[in-house]
C-alpha cells in the first residue's frame, strides 16, 4: 500500500484521475455536455430547481427548461429562475399520454409521485413519504409540446433530458419517443430497490434505454440502505450511440 492509499484510508479523502473516474454527477455532466455540445437541458421533475442550480454552479450557460407540476413547489421554482433569462419553467407534468392525474403530495415534496410508496419506503423515510394531500395536475407528452417550448429551432437544439419523477421516468421517456433523434443524452433515477408500488425494475428500464440506443456513462447513488449496504436509488446518465 502506497502513502496516498494510506492517507485515503485514514481520512476518507483521496486523489483520483478524472480522465478515468468521475465520482460526482456535476463534473460528469459538464464533461459530457462539452463533448456533446449540449445547449438545451430538459429538467423534468424539477422540484424547486436544485438540479438547474447545480448545472449553473458547475458552469453550464445554455438553456434549461424545467417542468414541475405541483403548484406550491412551482412557485419556488419560478422564483429561483426569475433572474436567469435562459432558464424557462413550466407548471406541468410529462408522461406517456396527455391527461389529468392525481399526484400524491408527500410530507417531503421530493417524494411526491403519481405512485404510492411501498412498505419499504414507509419504514425508511416515514413521514417523508406520507401523503398529506393530492393535487390534480396536467400531463403532456414531451414530443407533442416541445416544438412550442424550445428557445431554439429543433435542428439547432442539442438536447439532454433529465428525469427525476419518483417512479415515473419511463413514462416520461415513452412520451419523448417522437423526438429521440434530438436527444443526445438522458439522465434517469433508477430504482435498485423499489420504493413505490408498481414501479418498473431497473433491469426493465435499462433494457428500454438500451433498445433505443442509449448506453450508460455513469451511475451516481442517491440513497443507500445503511444496514443492507445496497443502493436504493441512483442517478444514471446515458448517451445515444448511433
Amino acid at each position: 500500500m502506497n502513502f496516498i492509499d494510506k492517507i485515503s484510508l485514514l481520512t476518507g479523502f483521496g486523489l483520483i484521475d478524472l480522465e478515468k473516474y468521475q465520482p460526482l454527477l456535476g463534473p460528469h455532466l459538464m464533461r459530457l455536455f462539452q463533448k456533446l455540445e449540449i445547449n438545451v437541458v430538459l429538467d423534468v421533475g424539477a422540484n424547486d430547481g436544485g438540479f438547474a442550480r447545480t448545472l449553473r454552479r458547475y458552469g453550464y450557460k445554455g438553456h434549461i427548461l424545467s417542468f414541475e407540476p405541483l403548484s406550491e413547489v412551482f412557485q419556488n421554482l419560478k422564483k429561483a429562475a426569475f433572474k436567469d433569462q435562459c432558464w424557462h419553467v413550466f407548471n406541468i407534468a410529462l408522461g406517456a399520454e396527455p391527461e389529468e392525474r392525481e399526484l400524491h403530495v408527500m410530507g417531503s415534496s421530493d417524494f411526491s409521485s403519481f405512485l404510492n410508496p411501498n412498505g419499504y419506503a414507509k419504514s425508511k423515510w416515514q413521514n417523508g413519504v406520507e401523503c398529506v394531500k393530492t393535487e390534480r395536475v396536467k400531463v403532456e407528452r414531451l414530443d407533442h409540446i416541445i416544438d412550442n417550448l424550445l428557445p431554439l429551432k429543433m435542428k439547432d437544439s442539442r438536447i439532454f433530458l433529465k428525469m427525476d419523477t419518483q417512479g415515473y421516468d419511463l413514462n416520461v421517456f415513452y412520451g419523448a419517443l417522437g423526438v429521440l433523434d434530438s436527444l443526445l443524452g438522458i439522465q434517469a433515477e433508477l430504482p435498485f430497490k423499489a420504493i413505490y408500488a408498481g414501479v418498473p425494475s431497473y433491469v426493465e428500464i435499462l433494457s428500454v434505454f438500451e433498445k433505443h440506443g442509449f448506453k450508460p456513462t455513469g451511475f451516481f447513488p442517491v440513497s443507500k440502505d445503511k444496514e443492507g449496504l445496497f443502493i436504493v436509488e441512483a442517478d444514471c446518465v446515458f448517451i445515444k450511440i448511433n
